[in-house]
This record gives structure tokens, sequence and C-alpha cells, in this order.
């Protein structure tokens, strides 16, 4: 089986490493450790490759004869890297291997276990997950024979190097920005783990990255729904899980995330406003459930939007309930704040306008009471603080509540429409009954969490030993003559007359509603209402494999353009008639600069020449805000060379090709240097 792989890559040398840096290279791989749990037979296979490399490159005979034969060959001018992804061509064949790549022989499963292990330490991740998928699909191919199979300490050895380059290939891709696509990939190796049940304590580390992932693939997905938002289910599924880990949305067991209570929240709070109202209140239903604080009142609030914007009061009356529990059950002394204004426009919105005004009354909210009857007075000498309530109901509605929701930022709150809905007066005057005092008997918990079929809104809190209302259909069928009788009614009357709900209202600015607010706010503990506490491209904890630095420099598309073309510009330099090699020192760092100076001199060796000619255009860019001194630039390069044997122009070699390329880029003082160039397809 081949593998690609060459003596000078595995030990870590080039092809002009003198004798010294070459045993100094050796030394530096033997002083790698690699994971513990590998077995001892791997380890001692990747030891035997590491000391057949440094015996053939160590001796300055073999080392000629080993350049001669494989290397200079391989090292074709007309190649940006050597290394491409492998394909699997068949059964016989194993896995192919593309031309001009440098392969390594392998002839027993423990030197191919070894070699997989060397592979995965240069950082071929895509490559490892590749080769070790396919052996591990045909084991019959990695014990050489068909009579025999992987032990067991082998096939956890393949089964390590994989989830490996899986977790490694996340990390490059959160690197990258790609929170979703990482999050999968890091869940596919612990999948594998899960599946062969094996190391325990890598299966843990692993599940907290992923838990560290979930705020960024949330954010994600909520941001890019999909055509039939299947992205969103996912961001939904990942957040309940979330919910569920830290004990609910305002809960305070910790949890991998890296994120604290009021971090949390403002994280659940922008996200928001990428959910529609029923997945928002179908999803704080549940949290209210625990009971939570926060999760009854977005629930609360979520409920009353969405029966006000799609016409369904019955919404509203749960949401009614929502708020009389968070009333009961969460109250702070300390505090100026109620939710009584709430419960008030609902009550307005069910046609309760008795109960709409005692509300307002309780409230504590001295701003937005001055506010109503502000509204109120604009009617005349003899007020009706109901008209005044009309028009904070439909501002608070409009401006406050609907930005909120995905499906009803640009909506407009109209009571005028609302209340001339037919469904909606059916609905309301299916609710009507006799009055019943406030402080009765308080609705059981399977009330509160249910939408209502024929009791009545004002008659929530009466004594469950009362007679049963008739239903919805039978209640329309008897009433269809009394509707202008009913209270909705009267609020319809009021607001047309009144003038309320017309476009002249002008919206209030964002804030003036402390008391719509007020308990969210208290759980923010008066910090900025709608800012997130972390950058969304910025890791709660940051990548282990990268250092911080707090150099303020940016990696963007003009540098990384600027960066690739010296790039080229320098290598037409060095491969032209003057061969000026030298060049290389303005853009490759020490780990490239010496092999490509070596191919220029090969060229000038040899009397070959090149002339270039190149279109760049970046895909991407992408740099960790831990370290903006590191970074990667994905670019399309086309490439045309015309190529010259000893002046005359060979068109066998001369070539036009366009190739996707990754360059590694670090910064040194104030350049950019390309420290590893990869080619992708």
């Amino acid at each position: 089986m081949r593998i690609p792989l060459d003596y000078y890559r595995i030990i870590g040398g080039h092809l002009q490493a003198t004798a010294e840096q070459i045993e100094q290279a050796y030394q530096d791989r033997l002083r790698q450790t690699p994971r513990s749990e590998y077995s001892q037979e791997t380890l001692a296979a990747r030891k035997e490759l590491l000391d057949l490399a440094y015996e053939v490159l160590s001796d300055p005979e073999q080392r000629s004869e080993y350049d001669a034969n494989y290397l200079l060959r391989s090292y074709n001018v007309a190649e940006e890297e050597t290394i491409m992804l492998p394909h699997i061509q068949s059964e016989e064949e194993g896995v192919a291997i593309a031309p001009q790549t440098p392969v390594l022989q392998v002839e027993s499963p423990e030197q191919l276990l070894g070699a997989l292990l060397i592979l995965y330490e240069l950082g071929e991740y895509e490559q490892v997950r590749d080769l070790v998928s396919w052996v591990l699909a045909h084991p019959e191919r990695a014990t050489f024979s068909r009579a025999h199979t992987l032990s067991s300490s082998m096939q956890a050895d393949l089964v390590l190097t994989l989830v490996l380059s899986h977790w490694e290939l996340g990390r490059e891709l959160w690197r990258q920005e790609q929170y979703e696509a990482a999050g999968e990939s890091v869940k596919n190796g612990y999948q594998i783990l899960e599946d062969w049940n094996l190391f325990p304590q890598l299966r843990e580390e692993m599940a907290n990255e992923l838990e560290k992932l979930s705020p960024y693939r949330i954010f994600e997905l909520v941001s890019q729904r999909g055509e039939n938002g299947e992205n969103v289910t996912k961001a939904l599924e990942l957040l309940e899980t979330m919910f569920e880990k830290r004990g609910g949305i305002d809960g305070e067991i910790p949890d991998n995330s890296g994120l604290d209570i009021d971090e949390f929240l403002h994280f659940v709070q922008q996200i928001r406003e990428y959910l529609t109202v029923a997945e928002q209140e179908e999803l704080f239903t549940k949290e209210a459930h625990r009971p939570s604080g926060v999760g009854l009142y977005l629930a609360a609030c979520a409920a009353t939007a969405r029966g006000f914007a799609y016409l369904e009061p019955n919404y509203i009356f749960k949401a009614k309930r929502f708020f009389r529990k968070l009333e009961r059950d969460h109250q702070y002394e300390t505090s100026e704040t109620d939710v009584y204004l709430e419960q008030s426009v609902c009550a307005l919105l069910l046609g309760e306008t008795e109960t709409a005004i005692s509300l307002i009354e309780k409230s504590k909210d001295q701003s937005s009471i001055a506010r109503i009857k502000s509204y109120s007075s604009e009617a005349g000498d003899s007020p009706d603080l109901l008209l005044g309530l009309c028009r904070y109901a439909e501002e608070w509605l409009e401006s406050v509540l609907f930005p909120k929701f995905l499906d009803l930022r640009d909506k407009s709150a109209s009571l005028k429409d609302y209340f001339a809905s037919n469904s909606v007066q059916e609905i309301l005057e299916s609710f009507q009954g006799p009055p019943a005092s406030e402080n009765e008997n308080e609705p059981t918990e399977s009330e509160v969490f249910s939408l209502p079929e024929s009791s009545s809104p004002e008659t929530e809190y009466q004594s469950s030993s009362a007679s049963p209302k008739p239903s919805l259909r039978r209640r329309r069928k008897r009433r269809p003559h009394r509707r202008f009788s009913s209270p909705a009614s009267r609020i319809l009357v009021l607001v047309v007359v009144g003038g309320v709900g017309l476009s002249a209202i002008a919206l209030v600015l964002l804030g003036i509603y402390q008391g719509a607010t007020a308990l969210w706010a208290n759980f923010f503990n008066d910090r900025e209402r709608f800012g997130l506490a972390i950058q969304v491209n910025d890791p709660p904890l940051p990548i282990p494999s990268l250092e911080s630095n707090d150099s303020p420099v940016i990696l963007d598309e003009a540098t990384a353009e600027e960066i690739v073309r010296t790039w080229l510009n320098s290598k037409a330099q060095a491969f032209g008639p003057q061969y000026e090699k030298e060049a290389f020192e303005e853009i490759l760092t020490d780990s490239l600069l010496s092999q490509w100076q070596a191919r220029s001199e090969t060229l000038e060796n040899n009397n070959w020449h090149q002339y270039f000619s190149h279109n760049i255009n970046i895909e991407s860019i992408a740099f960790s805000p831990d370290n903006p001194n590191e970074g990667e630039v994905i670019a399309n390069i086309r490439e045309v060379s015309n190529f010259y044997r000893d002046g005359e122009l060979s068109e066998e070699d001369s070539y036009d090709s366009t190739l996707r390329v990754r360059y590694d880029v670090v910064r040194d003082d104030e350049t950019w240097l390309i420290d590893r160039i990869q080619v992708l397809d």
C-alpha cells in the first residue's frame, strides 16, 4: 500500500537541509509525543519510520541516490504543492495517489499505522480521514492478507487517528468561522467514539468542545434559515440542549459554552430576532414549565404578540395567565417593577375593560401611567382612561414586542383591525360570563399552560367547582345578535371614534416602556439590553492551538491579494532567466524558503527557466481574533507557464492551469509571510 509521504516530510526536513539540520529535525521529531491513547505497537512503528528516514538522509551516498530516484522528479515546477487529496479507485489499487506525489510503500499493518500517524502529525487531516475511513471499510487491505483481521489494538489506533483528524478539521473550520460545519466535524468524530465505545476521556474533551461551539452554531443556523427552515429546527434543538444543560434559560448550572448567566441571556435576546413568533412561543412555553421567570415572561410576550398579530385571542388568554403567574410567583421586594401593564394590555385585547383599568392602577410604572393619562386627556374634558390604554397598547405592541419576532418586525399594530375581525369577536364573545373577583381561587398549573376552550377570561380565577360553560360552537349559535353589546364592541367603537390606530400616531422612541420590559431588564442587572456580551466569531474560550495576541492588524481581502501577488511575482523572478531566488525571502518563511530556493537552483543547474502570467481571485480569508498575526487565505489562481529548456520553448512542459490554493500566512513585524502552501483542488 502506498502512503503520500517522503523521508524529508517524515522527519520534518527539506531538500537542501544540511547534515546538522537533518540531525536536529530528527531529534525534534523524536521529542514530539503523540497522544497517550496510542498503543506501543503504533508508537514503535512510527519511530521505525523516523529511524529509517534518518538513516537514509544522514548518509550522503544513500541520500544522493534517494534524491535522484524519488524527489527531484516529484518536485515538478508545474505544481504548487506535492500533496493532493487521495481518491479511491478500486479495491485492487487501494488509495490512489496524485501523480508526481512522493509516496512511501508500506508493507505491514504496523508500518501502515505508523505512517498514518505521521501523516496526521503533518496536518494532512483530510487525507488521513479519507485513508483511515477506507482502511476501516476494507480491513483485509490493512492486514495485507484476506486471511487475517485487524487486532483490537490496531482497530483502536485507526479509530483514534480518524477521530483526531475529524477534530482537527473541525478546529480549522472554526478558525474559518464555519461554525456549523465545524460542529458537524467534531460531532462526527465524537459519534465514531460512541459507536466504537472507545477512549472515554477523549469523548469528554470533544463533548466539551461541542458545548463551546453551540452558541456560534445556533447563531449561524438561525441567521441562515434554509429553504424549509431546517436550520432553525437544528438551532432550536441545540438551544434546548443548552437550556437543559444549564438548568433553564436563567439557570445557574455552568456548562462549557463559556457564557455566564448574563451573557447567555444577552445571547438569547439577540437570536430572538431571527425566530418567528410561533417558534418563540413554543420554545419559551417549554421553559415556562420549569418554572422559569424569564421563560414565563418571554412565553407571555410571544403569546401576546402571536394572539394579536394572527387574530387568535386564545394565545392572549394564555399570555395573561403567564403574566399572572409571574406576578404571583416571581415578586421582587426591592424592585419597583411589575407586569401589571402587560396584564392590562392582555385584558384589553380580551375585551375585559374593567379589569384592564384596575390593573393600570396597580402598576408602579408611573412614567407609563402618566403617558396613558396624557393620551386619554387628548380626548377632551372627560378623559376615558381606556382610550389612553388603547393607544399605549398599540405602541407597545408595535415598538416593543413586534421587533423581536422575525415575521412581525415590519408589521403595524391596529386595534381597530383586531377588534373588527369577525373571528376575534366570535372568540371573545364565547369567553363572556358572569363577573368574578380577581382574588378568587388561582388557576391550576395545567390551566395556566393550556389554551382556553370556552372558559371566560373574566372568570379565570373562579372556583373549580363552577359549572362549565357551553362550547365555542354552541355559544356562536346562541349569540350572533349580541355582538355590538359586548365589551369588544365598545372598544372597537372607542378606537374608531377616538382615532386610535390611525397612521398619524407616531411611534415612541425605544426605551420609553420601562414597565413593559421591566422584568427582562431586572434579569440583565441593568446591562445594555440589546447587546451581545460576546462576539459570535470569537470563541468564549480560545482554541488550544492558538496563542493570544493583542495586535490590532486585520487580514483583509486587499492584504490577502497583495500577499498572493507578491508570492507569484517572486516565483516568476526566481524561476525566470535571471534565477533571482532571493526574491523568495520577501514572502516565504524559513520552513518554505530553502525548498523553493532549491527548486530555483535546480532550474538554473539544468539551464531551464519559466515565464508566468497569473490571474488571482481571493475566495476567503480567515484569522482568529485571539491571534491576528496568523491567518489563512484561499485563492483561485490561474497560472499560465511557458517552460524553456536550453532557451527553447517546451510545449510539453508548458501549461495553463487553474488551481484552488490555500496559503497559511504569518505576520512578522509589518510584513506578511507565507508559511505553508497547499493545493486544494
